[in-house]
């Protein structure tokens, strides 16, 4: 699939004031432009990005809609600096510990060593990839995460800057209803792992 940066040119409307007729504007007025992603990209929510790993450069994992109706999940380098192709794919599908491939990221941080973290908000978990690793090999493979840890209802993630063996996770709590343990996303809290 080839990727380029486009500006489209679809047009919106904005109410105005009093009775007066919509202000018609389109992106390319605003100075939009798009990064092309597969088009069976089906879910997107973040952006990793760590000047001291690789300057310029973020990373996005990116769900996609396999030709069997499975979804699975690519990491893909964007790097402005590349106008003819600033997104490129570094591996995938991405597999947890367990070599399911079945993950839906929701937020994700990048150490300064290039360690990787991804709420994988389906599984309870944060999955750290070492993306070091992961580019020396080459892209288009799967890539098992380094190591999983647990979290209820992971929604973003940070690596402390002070010491990169921590990271916060913004998520749920796990409450007991009878004899389970669910993860509740709306009891919110902050986990230090």
């Amino acid at each position: 699939t080839t990727t380029t940066t486009t500006t489209t040119t679809t047009t919106a409307a904005v109410a105005s004031p009093g009775n007066s007729k919509p202000i018609q504007f389109s992106d390319s007025d605003l100075g939009y432009q798009y990064v092309d992603l597969p088009e069976n990209t089906t879910f997107l929510e973040s952006l990793a990005h760590n000047n001291n790993y690789k300057p310029g450069v973020m990373y996005t994992a990116a769900q996609q809609t396999e030709s069997d109706g499975t979804c699975k999940t690519y990491l893909y380098r964007l790097d402005p600096t590349v106008p003819d192709e600033p997104l490129k794919v570094v591996c995938g599908p991405l597999q947890a510990s367990d070599g399911s491939e079945d993950v839906t990221i929701f937020g994700s941080s990048l150490s300064n060593t290039g360690m990787l973290y991804l709420c994988a908000f389906n599984r309870n978990s944060i999955l750290q990839y070492d993306l070091k690793a992961i580019e020396q090999r080459g892209s288009n493979k799967a890539a098992k995460c380094r190591r999983e840890i647990t979290v209820a209802s992971p929604n973003d993630v940070a690596v402390d800057p002070n010491d990169e063996s921590i990271v916060y996770v913004a998520g749920g709590t796990f409450e007991r209803y009878c004899t389970f343990k669910v993860s509740s996303a709306p009891h919110g809290c902050l986990w230090k792992i």
